[in-house]
């Protein structure tokens, strides 16, 4: 089996799409290589996934958190029993 060199165009687009966080199995089909080979290049690069749902959802909290102090002057109390 004859291995087939990595070419610049080729590390490029790894590097912007695994930091875009996307998978090796994308990657790889989209490279036209089996999903090993890509994983091993991108741990021998040691390319990190900026995982852009666990950054949303840590923007997210912090909306609600800051949204939460501002009403929380203003809130009315609720007792377990009240009618809402």
């Amino acid at each position: 089996m004859t291995r087939r060199r990595w070419t610049a165009d080729e590390l490029r687009l790894l590097r912007e799409w695994r930091e875009a966080g996307d998978l090796y199995r994308s990657i790889a089909r989209r490279l036209g290589r089996r999903e090993d080979v890509v994983a091993s290049k991108g741990r021998e690069l040691r390319l990190m996934v900026a995982a852009p749902a666990r950054i949303k959802a840590v923007e997210l909290l912090g909306l609600e958190i800051e949204a939460a102090r501002r009403e929380r002057a203003t809130a009315p109390l609720f007792r377990p029993g009240d009618r809402v």
